[in-house]
C-alpha cells in the first residue's frame, strides 16, 4: 500500500513527492466521508491561501503550480487535478509543497460567497471563493453542497468536490 512521505495536513519547502501525484486515503477519524483524493502541488501563493480555500492550476504554469486568484475561471484548471481545496493555510507570496484535495468530501471548513442550500450545486468564482451556480456557467460547476451555509463558510464534510 502506498504512503505519502509528506502528511496532508502539511507543507514542505523542500519537494518530498513527484509533482501530480495522486494519493487517495479514507479518513479512519471520519468513515462517513468516504474516500478522498488528493493531488501533490507547488502551491505558490499569490495572495493567502486559508484553510479550505479554492486552489486552481494555470493552463500557462503546468509543472503542479497552483494559486489562490485567477482572473477568470476559465484561466484554472480547476475541475479535475489541477485544483481543489488547500487542506493548509500558505502566506501571500509564498512557494511550498503539499496536497490538493481534488474530490471527495471536504475535511475542511471551505470558503463561500453567499449562502448555499443543501444540494446546491457550486462554482468557482475566481476569487479565492465558491459560490451557487448562477447563469450558463455549468462547464465550472466545482461540486455540491451536502448542508445548507450562510455567506463565508461552510462546514467540514459540507461539500463534495466533483472528480474529473
Amino acid at each position: 500500500m502506498f504512503r505519502a512521505k509528506q502528511p496532508v495536513s502539511e507543507t514542505q519547502t523542500d519537494q518530498q513527492e513527484n509533482l501530480n501525484l495522486v494519493y487517495q486515503e479514507q479518513d479512519l477519524t471520519k468513515p462517513d466521508y468516504g474516500m478522498q483524493r488528493f493531488v501533490y502541488k507547488n502551491i505558490n501563493s499569490v495572495a493567502t491561501i486559508k484553510v479550505g480555500s479554492p486552489v486552481g492550476e494555470t493552463q500557462a504554469s503546468g509543472g503542479g503550480v497552483v494559486t489562490a486568484t485567477q482572473a477568470t475561471a476559465g484561466a484554472a484548471g480547476i475541475l479535475g487535478d489541477g485544483g481543489g481545496f488547500a487542506p493548509v493555510a500558505v502566506t501571500a507570496s509564498t512557494s511550498v509543497f503539499g496536497w490538493v484535495q481534488s474530490s471527495g468530501i471536504t475535511r475542511m471548513i471551505i470558503q463561500t460567497t453567499g449562502a448555499l442550500a443543501a444540494n446546491d450545486l457550486a462554482e468557482w468564482t475566481g476569487n479565492d471563493t465558491i459560490a451557487v451556480v448562477g447563469g450558463t456557467t455549468e462547464e465550472f460547476v466545482f461540486g455540491r453542497a451536502l448542508v445548507a451555509a450562510a455567506s463565508g463558510t461552510l462546514a467540514a464534510g459540507g461539500f463534495r468536490k466533483f472528480g474529473h
